[in-house]
């Protein structure tokens, strides 16, 4: 419930809030199958319900990257879930340069301990 308040905070300081989440097939690589009946539509259409949410998008594994995801959409603000490694340091560069503030969603929680590589955890 916490995260559903401070998405809802955030919303009030956006003119539009897009969030986006993971395809089917992005958390079985990351996850294994059967991620506890995880389903992308259905949780897209439950996120489609907060009305303080403009749009919700599905990311595959060509779009799942916040750089992707900028070139697409041109955000001033992104905020993520948790720092994830090398990766993460690359996004926070790429951002200072193109000028978009990149905050954690919930700042006593930024970083996993200990950190996780992806890549390894994919394959």
């Amino acid at each position: 419930m916490q995260s559903i308040s401070s998405i809802k905070a955030i919303s009030q300081q956006c003119r539009r809030l897009v969030i986006g989440i993971p395809s089917n097939y992005v958390m079985a690589r990351l996850y294994g199958e059967g991620r506890n009946g995880y389903d992308a539509q259905t949780v897209h259409d439950i996120w489609k319900e907060f009305r303080f949410i403009d749009d919700v998008i599905i990311l595959d594994d060509h779009s799942f990257g916040y750089q992707e995801m900028y070139e697409r959409l041109h955000f001033d603000a992104c905020f993520y879930g948790s720092e994830y490694g090398r990766a993460f340091e690359q996004d926070k560069a790429f951002f200072a340069e193109k000028g978009v503030a990149f905050l954690p969603l919930l700042p006593e929680r930024a970083m996993i301990a200990p950190p996780i590589d992806f890549l390894s955890l994919s394959l």
